[in-house]
C-alpha cells in the first residue's frame, strides 16, 4: 500500500486491499464488502476506486454488485492472483 500511495496508483491499491480483505474474509467464496475508508486514509477518493473497480471487472478479474448507496460487492473471480 505505500508504494501504491507513493505513486499515485489506485488501481494497485484497489488490488492490494482486495488481497488483505480476502485474507481476513472467513469465507473465502463470499463477495468483500469493499468500502473506500482505507483507500480514503491514503488520499484516494471514492470516484477513483469506483475507476479502478470497473477496470478489474471490464478485464475479468472481479465481479461486482453495484449499489446505490452502499459499498459494491466484489466477488474476485479465479485467476485473480495469477494474471499479469
Amino acid at each position: 500500500m505505500k508504494f501504491a500511495k507513493a505513486t499515485h496508483n489506485t488501481l494497485l491499491a484497489v488490488r492490494a486491499e482486495l488481497h488483505r480483505l480476502h485474507y481476513l474474509a472467513k469465507d473465502k467464496n463470499a463477495p468483500i464488502k469493499f468500502s473506500s475508508a482505507k483507500l480514503e486514509l491514503l488520499g484516494f477518493t471514492r470516484w477513483s476506486k469506483n475507476r479502478a473497480l470497473k477496470i478489474l471487472e471490464k478485464e475479468g478479474w472481479v465481479s461486482i454488485e453495484w449499489g446505490k448507496t452502499k459499498a459494491p460487492l466484489v466477488t474476485l473471480l479465479r485467476g485473480f492472483y495469477f494474471k499479469l
